[in-house]
């Protein structure tokens, strides 16, 4: 290559470089400059309602089925009351809980949420380096920085994790403040002078949650983490403590979601290590996996065939725990606990629907974004378009039935039975997991139903409100379980059920074979 043909490429990529910091830096003002305060007025904030109860109505899968199935409250009929609240609110604060309670009744089941910042930054500068068909511009995402922010400071949480239990709150480990300590299993039996579930009813009926027409979230995970407003610093708490004494102390209060009533220590903590694997006793294997996270698959993976291989197949069982598991990327679950179980190609087909209102106003680039992770090559054989449930109208829906092919990897060395443990916390690709151990009938699923978010034909979409800008995650899709019935809302039920229990207190050897599901299994299934 010629001095002068080195020198002109050269320049081109300092060029590109030089171009895309400029758009980087761009990018970067415009969310920092429209992430200030905006001024809506009451026919802003009226038409941000009217949007979403139009989505519903033409796009969510959900809407019709929670009322009958779920005894929601018709979102059609709340309305009127909505856009008055809308229209008459004082603030910003106050307008974002408002729209807030809306969006929580007409997405009650399937994936909903509000993206954090980091995920509105990140899409907004993925643009620089891909395309990205959400049907938002990266300018776009600034306006919603400032709804989410406002979001994380309606939620906080106590300096400790604790359990939900039989009417009670334990905590879950030590806590110390100001030299005194409040041992793990005490109990939180008095907040702000009133008896627990007094206070919990209290922040139902009084806090800005009285503008949630639905649940908001198991009602128990409400209790130390609503943000009541004006200059909040914390609670007066009593606790029960182990020996019997009570100790009042004050609880500060930490911005932010977390340390839920249905997280326990590092159970739920991929941060301290996503995949445990444990022997429980001389017949017994046990995998414990907190979340289908992307970046863990090979080094799960890698961790499992060593368990596995040192064990040179002489477990009978293998307990697989997925409970409280939030999903992820489905690559993790067939290439990790799928496949390398396998001795031949298996297939089983999936059910799902969609509205009809999708098809019609979708482009091509978004749809196939949507399909995402769903639709990849090796998976899906064949799709073929079948008749709805008879409960639902043809004029509106149009129904799917994939098949889907999994090829077996190189083998696990383990030919015992397999066990999967499950509850209300296994959702999204942890779903489909379930639902594809299900239908390929892998093993036993044991414990709980799920909680009904498998997602098999589109990934959730983003909903962006016209005058606020506030961006939610959303279902798009509505699955149907081999026995017909609609996975959003009753989730994905074990082939042996048990009674409610809590999960254990750690990952240890020790609290695993307390644990009632474990011993269940261990001692006969």
């Amino acid at each position: 290559m010629s001095k002068m043909a080195t020198k002109k490429r050269i320049k081109k990529r300092h060029l590109a470089l030089i171009i895309f910091v400029i758009v980087f830096v761009l990018i970067s003002l415009t969310i920092l400059v429209n992430s200030c305060a905006p001024h809506l007025t009451a026919e802003d904030r009226q038409r941000d309602i009217e949007y979403l109860a139009h989505w519903a109505k033409v796009y969510g899968p959900c809407v019709e089925l929670n009322e009958k199935y779920k005894s929601c409250p018709s979102y059609e009929s709340l309305l009127p009351k909505y856009v008055k609240l809308a229209r008459a609110s004082k603030s910003n604060k106050d307008f974002f809980h408002i729209v807030y309670g809306y969006f929580k009744l007409i997405s009650i089941s399937g994936h909903s949420s509000m993206l954090s910042k980091n995920q509105l930054r990140g899409l907004a500068l993925g643009y620089l380096v891909s395309k990205n068909p959400t049907g938002i511009s990266p300018w776009q995402f600034g306006k919603a920085i400032y709804w989410t922010k406002l979001y994380e400071n309606s939620f906080i949480h106590p300096p400790f994790h604790f359990t939900y239990l039989d009417g009670k709150y334990f905590t879950d480990e030590d806590w110390q403040y100001r030299g005194i300590t409040i041992p793990k299993g005490s109990i939180i039996f008095a907040v702000n002078k009133m008896p627990s579930l007094s206070f919990l009813n209290h922040i139902e009926q009084d806090s800005w949650v009285r503008f949630v027409a639905s649940e908001i979230d198991h009602p128990e995970n409400l209790f130390l983490a609503i943000n009541e407003g004006g200059d909040f610093k914390g609670w007066q708490v009593d606790f029960l403590l182990p020996d019997s004494t009570v100790s009042q102390i004050f609880v500060p209060a930490i911005k932010g979601k977390g340390n839920s009533a249905s997280s326990r220590g590092d159970f739920s903590n991929s941060s301290k290590g996503n995949c445990v694997c444990l022997e429980l006793n001389e017949n017994t294997g046990y995998i414990r996996i907190k979340s289908f996270i992307k970046s863990f698959i090979q080094e799960d993976g890698n961790r499992i065939r060593d368990f596995l291989g040192r064990s040179h197949g002489k477990y009978k069982k293998l307990i697989i725990d997925i409970r409280n598991n939030p999903g992820g990327y489905n690559n993790y679950f067939y290439d990790n606990l799928i496949r390398p179980f396998l001795s031949h190609p298996v297939i089983y087909k999936q059910i799902v629907g969609i509205k009809k209102g999708w098809i019609k106003n979708i482009e091509q680039p978004r749809f196939e974004y949507l399909r995402g992770s769903c639709s990849l090559w090796a998976w899906e054989k064949k799709i073929e378009e079948v008749e709805p449930p008879k409960e639902l109208d043809k004029k509106d829906w149009i129904f799917y039935e994939i098949t889907r092919q999994i090829e077996p990897s190189t083998r696990y060395s383990f030919n015992g039975s397999l066990y999967v443990l499950i509850n209300r916390g296994t959702n999204s690709a942890a779903d489909n997991y379930v639902s594809a151990v299900n239908r390929i009938k892998m093993g036993l699923l044991v414990g709980q139903n799920t909680g009904g978010t498998a997602g098999a034909y589109f990934i959730p979409v983003f909903v962006r409100l016209p005058a606020s800008g506030m961006i939610f995650l959303m279902e798009a899709d509505l699955d149907l379980n081999p026995d017909g019935r609609f996975n959003e809302m009753f989730g994905s039920e074990p082939d042996i059920k048990l009674p409610k229990a809590d999960t254990p207190a750690s990952i240890t050897k020790d609290d695993l074979l307390k644990d009632k599901w474990i011993k269940k299994i261990i001692t006969e299934l």
